[in-house]
């Protein structure tokens, strides 16, 4: 996989290869461009009929919530709270 919203894609029932020796999880399924593309068409659309967010988002109801959303750092860059 190139980038981790394909994480996203992933569904019930497909074979994750995780390689812990190069930091890579893989899905074989999306290996296939014609699932990876049927799969981000889908996620494209629910993303756009809920005004630009996945449906999957919980809402925020709690301050602390909203400023961990609006500061959270990428797993990539060692996850957490980015510091302002």
């Amino acid at each position: 996989m190139t980038c981790h919203r394909e994480l996203e894609w992933i569904r019930d029932g497909d074979t994750i290869i995780v390689d812990v020796n190069n930091d890579v999880l893989d899905c074989v399924e999306l290996r296939d461009p014609a699932v990876a593309a049927e799969r981000l068409a889908t996620w494209q659309a629910d993303v756009a009929a809920n005004g630009g967010v996945h449906p999957a988002v919980a809402p925020v109801t709690h301050r602390v919530l909203k400023r961990m959303r609006a500061t959270a750092a990428s797993a990539l860059k060692g996850g957490g709270m980015a510091l302002s």
